[in-house]
């Protein structure tokens, strides 16, 4: 195993609960939506914030307009 690594495993056992409320923290922001991406046209948008959307395939990031409606940001 590399250093990095065995530091990382090491506080995940001095304080696993600090990683479970990131893990919480990180998927309680993000949510799928129906949208599919305009730019690769392979994935659905994912919207981490009331306007702000993502793909996860291509990494480009779009705002919304309407409920079904996008434009690159």
């Amino acid at each position: 195993m590399g250093r990095m690594k065995e530091l990382f495993m090491q506080q995940l056992e001095e304080n696993p609960e600090k990683y479970e409320q990131y893990m919480r923290k990180i998927n309680d922001v993000t949510s799928p939506t129906n949208i599919l991406c305009p730019n690769c046209m392979k994935d659905k948008l994912v919207q981490y914030s009331s306007v702000d959307l993502y793909c996860t395939k291509c990494g480009y990031e779009f705002i919304k307009i309407d409920d079904n409606t996008v434009r690159f940001k």
